[in-house]
């Protein structure tokens, strides 16, 4: 999805939404 780096370029409302969805749908590495 997005790199920990990437997370920062993002609006803070679009960051809000990667958090969410790392809860919801954890990366599976």
């Amino acid at each position: 999805f997005l790199n920990p780096e990437d997370i920062t370029l993002l609006p803070m409302d679009v960051q809000d939404g990667v958090e969410d969805w790392k809860i919801l749908d954890p990366p599976e590495d």
